[in-house]
């Protein structure tokens, strides 16, 4: 687990110097949901964990997460496009 922009974020043409540019206040609101998600799944930083062992919690944090993020996110079409969320989206609802 880092804190910084991780293989996904590497992808993105708004990373530029480990920021996330997308716009002024993206970086900021961006480390605030890492750290959110953090806690919600019971994670800390520089912790060594399995995918499979974070994936099983997911269910479980979902609708929060979805009722604190996902509302007005530029990225919702995105999401909306991955069955897995679209699977969690809908036993949140």
């Amino acid at each position: 687990v880092c804190e910084d922009a991780d293989q996904i974020c590497g992808k993105c043409p708004y990373l530029k110097d480990s920021k996330c540019l997308y716009d002024e206040h993206a970086d900021y609101e961006i480390r605030e949901m890492d750290r959110a998600a953090l806690k919600l799944l019971e994670v800390d930083i520089d912790a060594t964990i399995k995918w499979q062992d974070i994936k099983k919690d997911i269910p479980g944090v979902f609708p929060q997460w979805l009722r604190e993020y996902c509302g007005e996110c530029d990225w919702k079409k995105v999401c909306g496009k991955n069955q897995n969320y679209q699977r969690l989206r809908n036993r949140s609802i």
